[in-house]
């Protein structure tokens, strides 16, 4: 087989969600003849919150070798700015110390290696490179963007090495996220990424406007879905329960959806309908922005903090429906929750309609329905209440198997 470097700072035990793109690649490349050499920071698996994920983890090199792959943990040690921000919840002082030191790093760690926290990740992969002159291929997944910074210099020091950069996210083109120095940051991800082969990231329009700033040839590789999830639940008969699972941004406008399920609420006065929203507590002005718009409904919600991927799952398993949101007028956006709801064969709403990839994936999947306003909702739902379900067409569904995107990467690679 052969051998192709990835590096990835996120990934399994990593209980977040962007630890299972390459936690796929790792299981499936070997089906198409590659042996994935995985170099990544040190994790315990129960890193729930920002504190917890920026504290010290691992205090030596740790090699795991499979049968058909490897990882490699590298310790992570926390920085003087990681300190400040862990101990700055009830210290203004810390917290201001915190900012400093972060907006020192967002510069200059453009300019210097050493001033990024897991910078052992780079040294460990370019020792491991001069070891091993066998090796043609190296992938870096982003974010932290700053990893392909790490391929800038490691194509300096090995030329015959290609390397790919790996979007999980647009970095200085998104239209989600306010990128602080947008500018600037923009200078330094055209130089790193102008030097990769080539470039692969989650859907046409990411792959469309990354190719235009960094000038080379991209590629769409969905997250996909690695299994079916079978023996999934029904609610009761006099109960009906809709989830949404994941983060919400200020771009979602969950409000059209909201709006219907008050009035779907309203019309089924027999019936306990319960709206779950795993993990919004994580962002309390989010979860503040559900509360007050569900004023008076709030006895319908469930709202958590972080929870573990196995919980979630059952809460998604014991629901009748689950939710997608879109960002209002910004293409592009998959998430990995829309590929999880595939793999539990339930049917979902995306609402409302981005016209581009949610669109696609609901309609080619058979299982989710593109809603546009709080009507539409408030007609569908009650359609589902009253028996109407989709099917999933196991034919229609392969197409977002991980392995079917694996296939896609492998081909990739041959060709740069």
């Amino acid at each position: 087989m052969k051998k192709v470097v990835i590096l990835s700072y996120f990934f399994p035990p990593c209980n977040l969600t962007a630890s299972g793109r390459i936690a796929g690649w790792e299981k499936h490349l070997p089906n198409f003849g590659y042996y994935p050499i995985i170099i990544t920071r040190n994790w315990d698996g129960n890193e729930l919150t920002e504190e917890d994920r920026l504290k010290s983890s691992g205090s030596e090199i740790r090699i795991e070798k499979k049968e058909n792959s490897e990882v490699h943990y590298v310790p992570y040690k926390s920085s003087l700015r990681d300190f400040f921000f862990i101990n700055s919840k009830n210290n203004y002082t810390f917290k201001l110390i915190s900012k400093f030191l972060t907006m020192f790093n967002l510069i200059f760690q453009h300019f210097f290696v050493r001033l990024i926290p897991y910078n052992n990740l780079y040294f460990h992969a370019k020792k491991y490179l001069r070891n091993n002159n066998d090796i043609k291929t190296i992938i870096i997944s982003g974010n932290p963007f700053e990893q392909f910074y790490f391929g800038y210099l490691l194509k300096k020091e090995f030329p015959e090495i290609n390397w790919i950069a790996d979007y999980r996210d647009d970095w200085t083109t998104s239209e989600v996220t306010n990128v602080k120095f947008r500018k600037f940051q923009q200078f330094f991800e055209k130089r790193w990424v102008g030097t990769a082969s080539c470039f692969t990231t989650i859907s046409p329009y990411y792959q469309t406007k990354i190719a235009e700033l960094v000038n080379i040839q991209g590629h769409t590789i969905y997250n996909g879905f690695d299994k079916l999830i079978e023996n999934t639940h029904k609610t009761s008969i006099d109960s009906f329960v809709i989830t949404y699972n994941g983060t919400l941004y200020e771009t979602q406008n969950i409000e059209i959806f909201l709006d219907g399920l008050k009035l779907f609420i309203d019309s089924n006065p027999d019936k306990k309908i319960r709206f779950n929203l795993p993990g919004i507590l994580f962002d309390q002005k989010q979860a503040n922005r559900v509360l007050s718009f569900m004023r008076g409904y709030e006895s319908h919600l469930v709202m958590t903090d972080r929870i573990s991927k196995e919980e979630v799952i059952e809460i998604q398993k014991n629901s009748d429906l689950l939710l997608m949101v879109s960002h209002t007028n910004i293409k592009g956006v998959t998430s990995s929750k829309i590929f999880e709801y595939i793999s539990l064969q339930k049917q979902f709403i995306v609402c409302p309609n981005d016209h581009d990839i949610l669109e696609e994936i609901a309609i080619q999947s058979g299982l989710g329905v593109v809603l546009d306003s709080h009507q539409q909702v408030l007609e569908y739902m009650n359609k589902v209440i009253q028996g109407y379900s989709k099917q999933p067409d196991l034919e229609k569904l392969n197409k977002f198997w991980v392995k079917s995107q694996v296939a896609r990467l492998g081909e990739v690679m041959i060709n740069n």
